[in-house]
């Protein structure tokens, strides 16, 4: 992808509290991760890894950074990532081991899927199980 903010997302407003487990792996990319309580290209929470630490962003008509820890990704190593949003909360582990925590009050519900900004992922086994609140 050579562009800003490629994304592919699933689901809509009606989901809640989300899961998420994925193997991710970074080829060549400026920014790769998953999104969540996706709303649109200008509404999401994103749990976003750059070249050199990983973010837990909202963006809401622009990105304000909720939470960051310092992460050196090496391209091409497979992590399982996962993710938990409930109520406020939002928790990120990688390999098992809890890395990254924050909470957001202001989007709790959306779809979710993949972000990839210039360069190159991979997203493997991708499974997302949502709270329904309405169908």
């Amino acid at each position: 992808h050579n562009e800003e903010a490629g994304v592919a997302v699933t689901g809509n407003r009606s989901w809640g509290d989300t899961r998420i487990s994925v193997q991710f792996k970074i080829h060549s990319a400026d920014r790769a991760g998953i999104l969540l309580h996706y709303q649109g290209l200008k509404r999401w929470i994103g749990v976003i890894f750059s070249r050199q630490d990983l973010r837990i962003i909202r963006n809401l008509y622009g990105e304000e950074t909720l939470a960051q820890t310092n992460f050196i990704y090496q391209e091409n190593r497979v992590m399982q990532l996962d993710i938990c949003s409930c109520g406020s909360r939002i928790d990120v582990s990688i390999d098992g081991k809890n890395v990254l925590s924050a909470s957001d009050d202001q989007l709790k519900s959306g779809g979710a899927g993949m972000y990839l900004d210039y360069g190159c992922a991979g997203f493997g086994r991708f499974a997302i199980e949502a709270d329904i609140t309405e169908f």
